[in-house]
């Protein structure tokens, strides 16, 4: 008998090998130390060919899951002498920076960051010119998310004198010219039974042509802050594809100059209640009447001429907030687009729109318990076009005008940001950085590269630098001819050439 016993014994622990069985960490806990991250190649994801790097110079990486493009690194931090460690067990606030910093030196680019868990406790700071840029799994397309880059964050809380300065201890701060791709944020140490009040996950003073592409915030207090002190102005702000769960507010935004836009956002507490890795919130009921109650789901203003589309808030106090302060110059104008709001206690409110313009909403269904659309701008009108109420909340004019087409139809209409061919998994490094500030000509090494490519396509990198081009290049089919970083920036050298 006691032989069968071990017997059964030995085959339930095979078993358990076998299907990946392990205890399951405490949902409000860190992950145990002792485990890896979950850096294994998942079995839905298509095979790519490997890339394949030409020259001295930056290194095309290959990534855990499929991205829209490939990726282009100057320097990895995992990677001597910086030393990032992917386990999450040392704090790697020091080599991140330390990894940034040396891309500044270089004169821009990216630093990469691989699919891991890292330990950031501190203040990062992401210079211009830089991209931070990781391996991302977007939450919403899977139901057992792994993320891929995953950012453990333990900073200070603020205390009760930094809670009114809305831009204190943020996590990663950006300068201008910058920006950061394919990162997850998770604080093991957040709590929904007694929320812990931290700074903004990234915040930017004044981060002109910045770029936030592919970013989740697991259980953020405050996500994403530009402005928010109204001290200074930013332009052509670029937010795409990101999914928040935030406690405070998800998206705060002011003093805008110029034609910027928010795409593909998703705001919900299913980000958390739903998380992988053992992240997820251990009381949901408890996590969805908070963010009822408390959370703002995107507040700006003084906003020119933005758009913001293919928008989804849910589980929100209010969905959308325009608010009246004594800074705002101009009040929002610009177009808010294909918007869904669910469960949230207001939808859309305006307290102050650009008197001149006003603002166009267009293409929403929104379920609010109260209010689903009001405008109390004391000058600013608001047009809508394509309203659907699902829930009690109606339409209120309380100040401001409010122009109601029940008649145009524009469903078929989608706003597109253009159209992107991602290149082959080929690097030609062009071997001209000693050119760099001098006047004589790069353009003979630079067509050399281009042809080499012209066999496998790929792409062609350019690092940063003022380069003298005296002869036409012909850029071959199927070939990208990249500079240093893969978001829109200014120059991030300056100087003419000399010598």
């Amino acid at each position: 008998m006691k032989q069968w016993l071990i017997l059964l014994i030995t085959i339930l622990l095979i078993l358990g090998v076998m299907c990946g069985c392990r205890p399951t960490p405490t949902p409000q806990d860190p992950p145990s130390q002792e485990d890896e991250p979950p850096v294994e190649k998942p079995d839905d994801v298509p095979v790519e060919q490997d890339p394949v790097t030409i020259g001295e110079g930056a290194t095309m990486v290959k990534t855990l899951y499929t991205a829209d493009d490939v990726v282009v690194a100057d320097v990895i931090a995992t990677e001597e002498p910086y030393g990032a460690d992917p386990t999450g067990r040392q704090d790697s606030t020091v080599a991140i920076q330390k990894a940034l910093y040396a891309v500044e030196e270089l004169g821009g680019g990216v630093v990469y960051l691989p699919a891991g868990q890292y330990l950031v406790t501190q203040t990062v700071f992401v210079p211009a010119g830089v991209v931070l840029q990781g391996d991302w799994q977007d939450p919403a397309t899977t139901d057992d998310p792994k993320y891929g880059t995953i950012i453990l964050a333990r900073p200070e809380p603020l205390s009760k004198a930094q809670l009114k300065n809305r831009a204190a201890n943020p996590l990663f701060y950006m300068d201008g010219k910058c920006g950061m791709i394919g990162l997850t944020f998770y604080y093991p140490e957040q709590n929904i039974q007694e929320p812990i009040p931290y700074g903004y996950t990234i915040y930017g003073e004044a981060p002109s042509i910045a770029a936030l592409r592919d970013i989740t915030m697991i259980n953020s207090y405050r996500g994403i802050g530009v402005c928010v002190m109204m001290t200074k102005g930013h332009e052509l702000m670029q937010n795409e594809s990101l999914r928040i769960c935030a406690l405070d507010t998800a998206i705060e935004m002011y003093r805008s100059s110029e034609v910027g836009y928010t795409v593909d956002v998703m705001i919900s507490p299913t980000f958390w209640i739903e998380a992988g890795c053992g992240f997820a919130c251990n009381d949901a009921d408890a996590l969805r009447s908070y963010c009822k109650e408390n959370t703002l789901g995107m507040v700006f203003n003084d906003l020119d001429d933005e758009d913001f589309s293919t928008l989804y808030i849910e589980g929100c106090r209010t969905a959308v907030y325009l608010p009246a302060t004594p800074d705002v110059a101009q009040g929002f104008w610009g177009l808010i687009y294909d918007i869904t709001i669910k469960d949230c206690t207001y939808g859309i409110v305006a307290e102050e729109l650009c008197p001149s313009i006003g603002t166009v909403i267009a293409q929403a269904e929104i379920d609010a318990d109260k209010k689903a659309i009001v405008n109390s701008s004391s000058g600013g009108s608001m047009k809508l076009c394509g309203i659907e109420l699902t829930g009690k909340g109606g339409i209120h004019a309380e100040g401001g005008d409010i122009y109601l087409d029940e008649e145009s139809d524009i469903s078929q209409y989608e706003i597109h940001y253009g159209s992107y061919k991602k290149p082959a998994s080929y690097l030609y490094n062009a071997q001209i950085k000693q050119l760099s500030g001098k006047k004589k000509d790069a353009s003979t090494l630079i067509q050399e590269s281009l042809d080499a490519a012209a066999e496998t396509g790929g792409v062609v990198y350019i690092p940063a630098g003022v380069y003298s081009i005296y002869q036409t290049l012909r850029v071959p089919e199927n070939v990208q001819l990249r500079g240093p970083t893969p978001v829109f920036v200014r120059d991030a050298s300056s100087g003419e050439p000399d010598g």
